[in-house]
């Protein structure tokens, strides 16, 4: 799998460990959905490993020189830097959450988790239309997975930015 991800190279990987990022984080998250998950997420943080993904300060200041209705999603809010991140189980590397703007940044993410833990596999729940790239491999397995505890889908949540999500993990 490892071999196969392309990671972004216009973003760095750091853990959260301080307030300050995690406020970050949280105001990111805030973008994905139109609920506030801010006390389930510091929960899940003290029970988990967190990796954010930030542009590069140098691409970050050039994409607002760049067309404004293409980058709009990137570079217009306060939480511009965040690119993406991933939450993984301490007790046995399960991802539990990742989201990113776009799919190299949740590769790079991904990779940086494989590269860390060490594992030997990944299990993700994702849209289908998600990491295109891994069907061509031979280990990658696939079964759908329905949704019945909703009698609709959310239309608030930006689901091109979920690159992975774990069963049970709350989306609002």
């Amino acid at each position: 799998m490892l071999r196969a991800l392309q990671p972004a190279k216009n973003v760095r990987i750091e853990e959260i460990t301080e307030q300050k990022g995690r406020e970050q984080l949280l105001e990111y998250d805030g973008l994905l959905s139109a609920h506030n998950r801010g006390e389930f997420l510091d929960f899940l943080f003290t029970k988990s490993k967190v990796y954010i993904a930030r542009w590069s300060p140098s691409l970050h200041s050039s994409m607002k020189e760049v067309d404004a209705s293409s980058t709009t999603s990137i570079a217009s809010s306060t939480a511009s830097t965040v690119a993406g991140y991933i939450a993984i189980s301490r007790t046995d590397n399960r991802v539990l959450c990742l989201y990113a703007d776009v799919e190299d940044v949740a590769e790079a993410l991904m990779g940086h988790h494989l590269k860390q833990s060490r594992a030997k596999n990944a299990i993700l729940c994702c849209a289908r239309n998600q990491w295109a790239k891994l069907h061509s491999l031979g280990s990658f397995k696939s079964r759908v997975i329905y949704r019945r505890h909703t009698r609709a889908v959310p239309g608030n949540i930006k689901w091109e930015k979920i690159f992975g999500i774990n069963v049970g993990m709350n989306l609002f």
